[in-house]
């Protein structure tokens, strides 16, 4: 794959999804830029270049957000919060609404500071029945704490500050993240790790499924190559593996008018 950009960066960098992305992006010969909370615990690919921003969803790291963020021609935003109440929550502030709304917030203040193309939020399924509230089981479960209405609202931004810009943009909510570092005891029983079948993307917010952390991130690597607005929402089923070629056609025909 050719780089488009010449520089991208990935907020959330050390994540399930954004590890795979890095790697990936550095595999494709695309110079790469991480912010990450910790740059000793960090262990990114030589090649990556790392911004340390104490929390996206401070003040006070506004300014290291906008230092990460300049000379970027794509940027990823991968940061998430949990669904449920974590030690997390309580010691450092990291609900949905912070991380979501506020982090998000503060990056898009920043973007001015950089040379922006394309946006690429990773969001998560069932945002737009949390806007109209019309949640039912397990999208009810999951957003009893307001995971949900917070990506949503982060969706919105993104969308929001790429059409006053320009910028493009593409929303990519991902299933049930499985696979990976992150696996739980049954994935791991299974034999879960990396992909495990055919891919199947759907317009906007439909469908209900799984979703590999590898195909959420081949799935990504694309999206950020892609030159138009995409809105789209990703899942695997098991059975045949979709190659890249395959993927790459899947993702460019989710493109939106939006």
């Amino acid at each position: 794959m050719t780089p488009v950009f010449s520089l991208t960066a990935v907020a959330g960098a050390t994540g399930g999804v954004g590890r795979l992305l890095v790697q990936g992006l550095c595999d494709s010969g695309v110079p790469v830029r991480a912010l990450v909370r910790d740059k000793c615990r960090a262990k990114l690919p030589e090649a990556v270049s790392v911004t340390e921003v104490e929390s996206f969803w401070s003040d006070e790291s506004i300014d290291s957000l906008c230092a990460g963020l300049e000379g970027c021609e794509c940027l990823f935003i991968c940061i998430s919060s949990t669904a449920f109440p974590t030690r997390a929550w309580f010691e450092r502030g990291d609900t949905p609404h912070a991380v979501d709304v506020k982090g998000v917030g503060n990056i898009l203040k920043c973007v001015d500071r950089a040379a922006l193309k394309r946006i690429v939020y990773v969001s998560s399924i069932g945002t737009s029945f949390a806007r109209r509230k019309a949640l039912f089981s397990p999208f009810s479960i999951l957003n009893m704490f307001g995971v949900l209405d917070a990506k949503a609202e982060a969706e919105e931004l993104v969308k929001r500050y790429a059409r006053g810009s320009g910028c493009g943009f593409s929303v990519v909510r991902l299933g049930r993240l499985i696979g990976g570092r992150h696996s739980n005891s049954s994935e791991i029983k299974k034999g879960i790790d990396g992909r495990i079948g055919d891919a199947k993307l759907l317009a906007g917010d439909t469908g209900f499924g799984d979703c590999s952390r590898q195909l959420a991130a081949d799935v990504l690597l694309i999206t950020g190559q892609t030159p138009f607005n995409l809105d789209f929402s990703v899942f695997e089923m098991e059975g045949y593996t979709t190659s890249r070629a395959e993927l790459r056609w899947k993702v460019e025909a989710m493109r939106t008018n939006d």
